[in-house]
């Protein structure tokens, strides 16, 4: 494939590139579609319980001062702004709560769902149908599961993942050409190379925002290659290409035939905290049912390097200071847990966060690594949780899998009362039942943006 005149792509441009301008709608499997709807209910529904976090606020307020001859809406009112800062905006409050959907079992692992808000931005602002956009969600979380390395071991973000999938999603929703979507992902990727610096330490505001920026940046990437613009041709393989400074070597992963369909296999969350804790927290709550914290001398987790890397290293895990530092301290959600039963939004409020009560608890919790597990991601993600009581008691367990994990998923049922948990935040039952009928009808929608003005206009709705 040619870039430009004389300028040959690298076959893993190629691949991407061919993948994303060649599958069709009706190529879909209707379990795929169902899957692809199921992601998007909850992704949006996500959305509601970040609409008021600080990041939302600034973004909202960005996105409100641009607007173009395309407008896309921004969750919260009746606002428009270009796709790109709809994206972000959206992206962001999707984020707020780190409830939005997480890919354990994939040696990438990350959030997929953040390429939802990206492409469905563009889908409003294009007015495609909703069977387009359910195809551009599905290409770009194939794009996403595309990169099999452990990005974050080698000291970058997600933000490569979303900007792949996000520029394949998009290309192939507007209809680029196999020519221009080579151009597309390469103009997406070249300066989108995030530093895992975001999640270090006591962690930022920017926490919930760097997918949202890599999102929207593909997005812009997409629309220069759509005018012709090109980018590197040796963009993944070349000298200081991504293969030589980022990933190291690998096989692309995109066929379904080969590697399934990457929108059916993400786990959609019960506990909004990260995704590395949704197992121990799950184990926790059955093995501590009707103990109290003060009835507990010691929790001792043993986990492979990814849940002690990302939730149980640092010392600030031990003393979080903000809400984006605490939904990804394992000490501080089990915690919680065996304090009040579960963990909810309402766990990272400033005031529970400050508790000083349960820096009591957290200090009797320790979290290591145990290299036996880790040697079995990413096909198993295990941990083994031992508890001693004061009187004495040794109760133990290994996690199983949990609950919204794509090998034990959450029913329609399940999944509905998770987004209303949020929704009804903002607005009546009977709205918000409008807006999730709307959702589930996306597939046979002649215009998806009459759904997400549906979507992002049902808090307005509540104020009038």
């Amino acid at each position: 494939m040619t870039i430009a005149t004389g300028v040959t792509a690298d076959t893993m441009l190629t691949e991407l590139a061919e993948f994303a301008s060649g599958l069709r709608y009706f190529d879909l499997p209707q379990e795929v579609v169902q899957d692809a709807k199921r992601r998007i209910v909850d992704t949006l529904g996500c959305g509601y319980g970040g609409l008021d976090s600080s990041p939302a606020r600034i973004a909202r307020e960005v996105a409100a001062t641009y607007r173009g001859s395309r407008g896309a809406a921004v969750l919260g009112g009746t606002t428009e702004a270009t796709p790109e800062l709809a994206a972000f905006a959206n992206g962001i409050m999707v984020r707020a709560l780190d409830f939005n959907d997480v890919n354990k079992s994939h040696r990438a692992g990350g959030h997929p769902s953040d390429v939802i808000p990206a492409v469905l931005a563009v889908a409003d602002a294009y007015g495609a149908s909703g069977a387009e956009a359910l195809l551009g969600v599905v290409v770009a979380y194939q794009g996403y599961g595309a990169i099999p390395v452990h990005i974050k071991k080698r000291g970058w973000d997600q933000g490569i993942l979303v900007a792949t999938g996000v520029a394949m999603g998009v290309g192939s929703l507007i209809g680029l050409s196999t020519r221009q979507l080579v151009n597309a992902i390469s103009l997406a990727v070249t300066p989108n190379v995030p530093l895992a610096v975001t999640r270090r330490g006591e962690l930022s505001m920017w926490k919930n925002c760097a997918s949202a920026a890599t999102g929207q940046n593909a997005i812009f990437a997409a629309l220069l290659a759509e005018r012709g613009m090109t980018g590197p041709a040796q963009a993944f393989t070349g000298t200081h290409g991504l293969v030589e400074q980022a990933t190291g070597p690998f096989e692309l992963a995109v066929e379904p035939g080969q590697h399934g369909y990457r929108v059916q296999q993400s786990d959609i969350k019960c506990y909004p905290s990260c995704g590395s804790t949704q197992a121990p927290l799950a184990t926790l709550i059955e093995l501590t049912a009707g103990l109290g914290p003060d009835e507990v001398d010691t929790i001792e987790v043993r986990t492979h390097w990814d849940t002690w890397f990302e939730t149980g290293r640092e010392p600030e895990k031990w003393d979080p200071r903000s809400r984006e530092t605490a939904d990804h301290s394992l000490p501080y959600v089990m915690a919680v847990a065996l304090r009040d039963g579960t963990v909810t939004p309402a766990s990272f409020s400033a005031e529970a966060i400050a508790d000083p009560s349960l820096r009591d608890v957290m200090r009797r919790i320790t979290v290591t690594e145990d290299t036996a597990l880790t040697a079995l991601r990413p096909a198993e993600t295990l941990s083994d949780i031992v508890v001693t009581t004061k009187s004495g008691r040794t109760l133990e367990a290994r996690t199983g899998v949990p609950p919204g994990d794509h090998r034990n998923p959450l029913s329609d049922v399940e999944l509905e009362r998770k987004f209303r948990g949020m929704a009804e935040q903002v607005a009546s039952p009977n709205d918000c039942s409008a807006v999730l009928d709307a959702l589930w009808a996306l597939d046979s929608a002649e215009n998806s943006s009459t759904v997400m003005r549906q979507w992002a206009e049902l808090p307005a709705r509540r104020a009038t």
